[in-house]
């Protein structure tokens, strides 16, 4: 009999070291598991951190689709900051560009307003009607926001620029360019390259003669002689 309660020992001792070895394992396979989960869960949280804080908030939103850059929102981020001086015709203003200290006259791109009564050139039919519209459109001390296309200056020495504002009255970004030109004050001009908004402008245009606005029924058309509508 004591062999076999030898054996019997012999065999409960092995049973239970095998026992606690499969103890240890789990303890530390369950600890792996774990030190598995913190880790993925750290990767994940940074992960997400990281998205956020490349739209410099945490809405997650892409920063493409927000507002609050260099401009205002419906502004093109490439445009420069300006602030208007003075109003010399219908499509031409100066301004001082945001950090400068010259006086710049800007020529605006696309489009053609009458000539006004006192300027070089003979006055036109509504040409007094459009200098007065942009200059109430873009008064001295208003900030404008000045678009290139792809010539730089005119043949005058004149920046040649899309130049938007923001409406105070509701917010919105405005082409100035493309508000003459639907609202009947100017007709839309192409000189190649600078062709950036052209189909844009053309449809202005349409949209005037359809509502006979401005210069289409005070004139008849554009280039009209003072005098002769």
């Amino acid at each position: 009999m004591r062999p076999v309660q030898c054996v019997g020992n012999r065999t409960s001792v092995r049973g239970g070291m095998d026992g606690r070895r499969r103890w240890r394992a789990a303890i530390r396979q369950g600890m792996t598991r774990a030190w598995v989960r913190q880790t993925v869960g750290i990767v994940a949280l940074s992960l997400l951190l990281g998205a956020c804080a490349d739209t410099g908030d945490s809405s997650g939103v892409p920063g493409a689709t927000r507002s609050g850059g260099k401009s205002p929102a419906g502004i093109p981020d490439d445009a420069d900051r300006a602030e208007v001086l003075a109003v010399t015709d219908g499509d031409t203003i100066s301004v001082r560009i945001e950090d400068g200290v010259a006086r710049e006259p800007v020529r605006f791109i696309g489009v053609d307003t009458p000539e006004k009564p006192g300027g070089n050139r003979p006055p036109e039919c509504y040409g007094a009607e459009a200098s007065q519209r942009t200059a109430t459109m873009l008064p001295p001390g208003a900030e404008v926001f000045l678009e290139r296309d792809t010539t730089d200056r005119d043949r005058f020495d004149r920046l040649l620029r899309y130049v938007w504002y923001i409406d105070a009255r509701d917010g919105r970004a405005v082409l100035a360019n493309e508000a003459l030109v639907r609202e009947g004050y100017a007709i839309a001009r192409t000189y190649p390259p600078d062709d950036l908004y052209a189909d844009r402008l053309a449809r202005a245009e349409d949209a005037a003669q359809a509502q006979d606005a401005g210069l289409w029924a005070a004139c008849g058309g554009a280039d009209t002689p003072l005098g002769d509508s």
